[in-house]
């Protein structure tokens, strides 16, 4: 175990895209050595799905390997389009996860924020939550994530949890970073834009909570362990504004979700 650990460490240390200045030397041991767990994660996760263990794919771009890799995987679904670059894989997660993940966000939840505002207090209404990726349970599903996809944990964000009451939604947005917003160089001045989202429905709301892709024609409704996975990205790299969504408003009960994204360069 201490030469795979001491291999995953120099992995990253010597990856062409991730530079470590002296002074943070302890700083990214620390956070080498917690990406060493959540690997050994990965690899408990895949035996007992009786998975192998393939190959990490980078950060998103090129994407044709994500692609291959989430369609190797049995009840993925492709949404047919031109457009945009969707999957839905029911059932992913199991109703005690999905339970376990509800507890967390009620515990640490928040008034959700936006970037680059545009006066309208009601654009965005939903409670926001970051879960810690050293909880066990949290490493579990960033463990079956990276099994699905392929993306490099070393680029994710941590996983946030949403909760939506009635009335509450999150009108129609992108995922990513406009280059032109004013908070662009504050959110993605170290690593860079955002690649690929994952998003998890944890439980059924009575009424509402669907998502919605207006330029497919799209809604997909909640259902407990349902995965969404998209590109935020054309084939070719650029930003898609084809996944522009839409978190619908709840009209009875209360929706509770966690996204995972992906970073052009390493998280930090």
């Amino acid at each position: 175990m201490r030469r795979a650990r001491a291999s995953i460490i120099n992995r990253i240390a010597f990856h062409p895209t991730v530079a470590v200045p002296t002074h943070g030397m302890l700083r990214f041991c620390v956070n080498a050595l917690r990406w060493c767990r959540h690997w050994r994660t990965v690899e408990r996760a895949g035996k007992s799905d009786g998975m192998s263990i393939l190959p990490l794919l980078g950060s998103g771009h090129p994407s044709e390997p994500i692609v291959d890799r989430i369609l190797s995987h049995p009840g993925v679904q492709r949404v047919p389009s031109p457009k945009l670059t969707l999957f839905i894989n029911r059932a992913f997660l199991s109703p005690d996860l999905c339970e376990g993940l509800v507890e967390r966000i009620d515990a640490v939840r928040r008034p959700s924020t936006l970037s680059d505002p545009n006066g309208d207090a009601s654009y965005r209404t939903s409670e926001t939550g970051d879960l810690a990726g050293t909880d066990p349970l949290v490493a579990e599903v960033e463990a079956r994530i990276t099994g699905l996809t392929g993306l490099d944990p070393v680029f994710g964000e941590p996983i946030q949890g949403q909760r939506y009451a009635v009335g509450q939604e999150f009108k129609g947005h992108t995922d990513y970073f406009e280059p032109t917003g004013i908070d662009f160089d504050r959110y993605c001045g170290v690593a860079g834009n955002r690649t690929w989202t994952v998003m998890i429905y944890l439980n059924e709301p009575e009424a509402g909570g669907a998502t919605r892709f207006k330029s497919i024609d799209k809604i997909v409704q909640p259902e407990v362990g349902k995965l969404l996975a998209w590109n935020n990205r054309r084939p070719d790299g650029t930003l898609n504004p084809a996944t522009l969504h839409q978190g619908m408003k709840v009209r009875s009960g209360t929706k509770y979700v966690i996204t995972k994204w992906f970073r052009e360069r390493p998280w930090r």
